[in-house]
């Protein structure tokens, strides 16, 4: 089925970009790394059903998994040897996803453009309120660089939305999906990373909170960032394929599942 075929190819991505080093898992410094892995996870969630976007969850976790066991050389590379904090959040970061895209199609469908842009403006801006206060408080910046900074990340992302959704805004939901559900997967790596290591129990309280904090707003904005600008063009490429192959003469015939719609 299509289903199936679609689940393997995105599968088959997945383990190529977790084998191959510097493609899925990208080290820029020792202790700072970017994940791209979870991009073909969020096509698939906004593409298939729960349980194949879960299986792509589990499939991302246990390349995790096999990076950290080949190629971990710093502390906490080594703690992803753990399953808990390598496959777990991983299989819940498509699990959550999943649920907050069908989140994200509610809201398109009871709010208008306006009032969803509103609402992400607000999210949006507390998240690099956040950004601004990590830099002043941790990175010792002065605070109004900080302030320019963040104000300045802030309005390219909002643009970002805005014209990645202007035309298409039946779209919208896909972008704030994409973002936001790689901010939630951040969270729920570092969280494992909290309660399963034994690397952050040698560190006093306040360095282990600069340090999720530190990942959290740099990392893990970075990456939203990049879900973004590339899971965004890529889905409405596939709708409208998906329209070409599903679509009838009369309207909308099956398709691949509940929430794809075809153009009008």
């Amino acid at each position: 089925t299509r289903e199936m075929i679609l689940t393997s190819m995105l599968s088959a991505i997945i383990i190529i970009m977790s084998i191959v080093p510097q493609l899925g898992f990208i080290n820029i410094f020792p202790a700072v790394g970017i994940t791209l892995i979870h991009i073909p996870v969020l096509i698939g969630v906004m593409t298939l059903k729960r349980p194949s976007a879960l299986v792509l969850g589990l499939i991302f976790g246990l390349g995790s998994l096999f990076a950290a066991l080949t190629r971990a050389s710093t502390p906490v590379e080594l703690a992803f040897q753990n399953p808990l904090i390598s496959v777990l959040p991983r299989f819940l970061f498509a699990w959550v996803s999943y649920e907050l895209f069908q989140l994200s199609i509610w809201f398109q469908k009871k709010l208008n453009y306006k009032a969803n842009l509103v609402i992400v403006f607000v999210v949006l801006g507390l998240a690099f309120g956040l950004l601004g206060n990590y830099l002043y408080e941790y990175q010792n910046i002065d605070l109004y660089i900080s302030l320019v900074i963040s104000a300045s990340i802030f309005t390219l992302t909002i643009l970002l939305v805005y014209f990645q959704t202007k035309k298409r805004r039946n779209l919208f939901y896909v972008s704030v999906s994409a973002m936001f559900s790689t901010m939630i997967h951040t969270v729920l790596v570092l969280g494992s990373l909290s309660i399963f290591s034994d690397v952050l129990l040698s560190l006093a309280f306040g360095e282990i909170i600069e340090l999720i904090y530190g990942i959290l707003i740099t990392n893990g904005l970075l990456e939203a960032l990049l879900a973004l600008v590339v899971v965004t063009p890529i889905i409405s490429a596939l709708k409208i394929v998906m329209k070409n192959e599903w679509c009838y003469i009369n309207g909308c015939g099956e398709h691949i599942n509940s929430h794809w719609s075809c153009y009008k």
